[in-house]
């Protein structure tokens, strides 16, 4: 069937092969002949393909556009954060083509893109290429050095908490350290307020920090709170002395021992566990607690049932100087002041102990121990204790 159309037209028997060698010299020339664009996205469907997240609509999005060699024009889509400038070099963006239609401010982020791009080509010589080591060694080593703090609300709940690995929700206080990866882009590691490791990035004066005009009054609070005790705990600990683990272990309990405050209130909820008895603690129970400074920078407070308060410990003095011993019921009141007398009863009554002699009186003889009591006189009182004897002496009062 194919003869015919072979004998009128020659040519068609050299197509494969020509084929195959227009295929080899397009695969070649992409890299080569990839052009640059710049726009705002269409529609919400495009993929980056640097970190193959959903480009939004009418966010700026960058194209390298280049002819595939199935026989038609192939562009792929970045964020600006994420194009890789090192393999489609931008040039001078002033001849990118869109670059005349979108708005100032998107031009200077394209001009600080090529800034960091010529300055990362020209920290890293021709001559000496980088070891992976180094390559994962230096983004480290510039966000402790150069990174830069700032605070905001999250914009949306996509952002993760670098320290707990927590989803950080949408308006949510968050702390943001910024510094230029290598790649050529600014990368941004978010965490929670709680969670910011404010001794490797010092938070430094808070009112100076990116954002912090822009917050509210109580989260301004929050963050000044968060200042001083990174101060207290940079002062607690000497950089010169570095505390060892028995040190570590035992600086909280001594803390609370000292200048813990005790504390008497109804259980909030059911989430407390007694500290003696590891039993929950039910909603509305009488519970005491124990407060102190935590070296880790917060204070902490150790909840107990009322019948497990260790008062040896933690001594309760006079149970109406107690924090909130006003605010609970006078049932309660008094049962604070019966574990205030009998705490008093127990140290009276620890002391010396004095033994009567067995050779007082008569002996009623029980084991293991004897019992040893003298009747009253006129001049005597009765005493009454207990003296443990061998079986040697046992057998010497029988005879």
């Amino acid at each position: 069937m194919l003869a015919p159309l072979f004998s009128r037209n020659p040519s068609l028997l050299f197509l494969p092969a020509v084929v195959r060698i227009a295929r080899g010299a397009m695969s070649a020339s992409p890299a080569a002949k990839a052009t640059v664009s710049v726009e705002y996205a269409k529609s919400g469907r495009s993929s980056c393909k640097g970190c193959s997240a959903a480009i939004a609509k009418g966010a700026l999005r960058l194209g390298a556009s280049a002819r595939d060699p199935r026989g038609y024009d192939s562009t792929k889509w970045y964020h600006v954060a994420c194009f890789p400038a090192s393999s489609h070099p931008l040039g001078p963006v002033e001849e990118v083509q869109g670059f005349d239609s979108i708005k100032d401010d998107d031009r200077e982020e394209l001009r600080e893109l090529e800034k960091n791009n010529k300055s990362d080509q020209t920290a890293v010589s021709p001559l000496e290429v980088p070891s992976p080591k180094k390559a994962k060694v230096s983004p480290k080593a510039e966000v402790a050095e150069k990174g830069s703090v700032s605070v905001e609300y999250a914009k949306s709940a996509r952002s993760t908490c670098k320290a707990c690995n927590a989803s950080i929700a949408k308006g949510a206080l968050r702390i943001g350290v910024s510094a230029h990866d290598p790649r050529g882009f600014d990368s941004t590691k978010w965490y929670h307020v709680a969670c910011f490791p404010a001794s490797s990035h010092l938070l430094g004066p808070v009112e100076e920090v990116q954002g912090f005009d822009s917050i509210k009054d109580d989260d301004r609070e929050e963050l000044q709170e968060l200042e001083k005790n990174n101060k207290r705990d940079q002062t607690a600990v000497s950089p010169l002395e570095v505390p060892s683990p028995k040190k570590a272990k035992v600086l909280p309990k001594a803390e609370v021992a000292e200048k813990g405050s005790v504390s008497v209130e109804y259980a909030k909820s059911a989430r407390s566990t007694c500290k003696a008895c590891n039993a929950s603690i039910t909603k509305g129970a009488l519970r005491i607690g124990v407060s102190a400074h935590d070296p880790r920078g917060f204070d902490s407070t150790k909840w107990y049932h009322v019948a497990c308060f260790p008062t040896s410990s933690h001594p309760l003095g006079r149970v109406e100087k107690l924090k909130g011993f006003d605010s609970i019921k006078d049932d309660d009141r008094e049962e604070l002041r019966e574990l205030e007398k009998n705490k008093k009863g127990d140290q009276a009554a620890v002391g010396p102990v004095e033994l009567s002699s067995p050779n007082k009186g008569n002996s009623h003889i029980s084991l293991p121990e004897v019992e040893v009591a003298e009747k009253s006189s006129p001049g005597n009182k009765t005493v009454g204790t207990a003296i443990p004897f061998s079986p040697s002496d046992i057998k010497k009062t029988y005879k």
